[in-house]
């Protein structure tokens, strides 16, 4: 039997209320330490996605109504919850609460459809070439310290000037995250994907793993 639009609703409020519960009193870092409390996150917002998704076919002039409301957003978290799990990871949850946060304050964030995913920047239609992440890095120096960076290099295939149209843009930062770790850290990630438009991959350098270490500095060419 279907739902009326004010079960979903109501599906909609329980879900975030088990969210502040589950999380009441934690730090993220708490968050990142416990898998239990992980998973009955994602999953909360899974229900509001799926909520959210079913609303908008009962009501489908409802997102025209309240555009301020990032509904398709919510859906393309729930898409990657029951069809993309393996994407559904915390970092991403909280990369995706972030921008849902950004789109209540500012009367909504543009947002592109990639299939089954949502991206939250316009996606590149060339590849990225490694003059090109170096000098928009450089640019945007300032804007980048803002987030409690003190060094910053491109790695991976664009610094190899071997990246496609589709390749992420693999970063190592030097930051200082003794504040607000999780907003510098996040922010960060949006920050750039909005400057390059596609998917940041950001290690710390005192994070790196020493078995890759040596083939990450290898590759890594220092903006500043």
């Amino acid at each position: 039997m279907a739902r009326k639009s004010i079960q979903l609703l109501d599906d909609i409020a329980q879900a975030i209320a088990a969210i502040r519960t589950d999380t009441a009193g934690m730090s993220f870092d708490d968050f990142l330490s416990d898998g239990a409390i992980q998973r009955s996150v994602i999953y909360s917002l899974g229900i509001v996605g799926e909520a959210v998704r079913l609303l908008l076919v009962a009501c489908p002039d409802l997102a025209n109504k309240r555009p301020e409301v990032p509904w398709r957003q919510a859906v393309g978290f729930r898409n990657r919850v029951f069809h993309a799990y393996w994407a559904a990871s915390c970092g991403r949850s909280r990369l995706t609460w972030t921008r849902w946060h950004k789109s209540w304050r500012s009367s909504g964030v543009p947002i592109w459809i990639d299939g089954e995913d949502v991206r939250f920047y316009e996606p590149r239609k060339t590849r990225l070439s490694c003059e090109e992440a170096v000098r928009l890095l450089q640019q945007n120096a300032d804007s980048i310290r803002s987030y409690g960076v003190r060094s910053i290099g491109v790695a991976g295939s664009v610094a190899r000037d071997v990246a496609d149209v589709g390749s992420d843009l693999d970063i190592v930062a030097d930051m200082d995250l003794s504040e607000s770790p999780a907003d510098r850290y996040f922010g960060l990630i949006a920050f750039l994907e909005d400057l390059v438009h596609c998917e940041i991959d950001l290690l710390t350098r005192d994070r790196i793993k020493e078995h890759v270490r040596p083939t990450i500095e290898a590759d890594e060419i220092r903006v500043f």
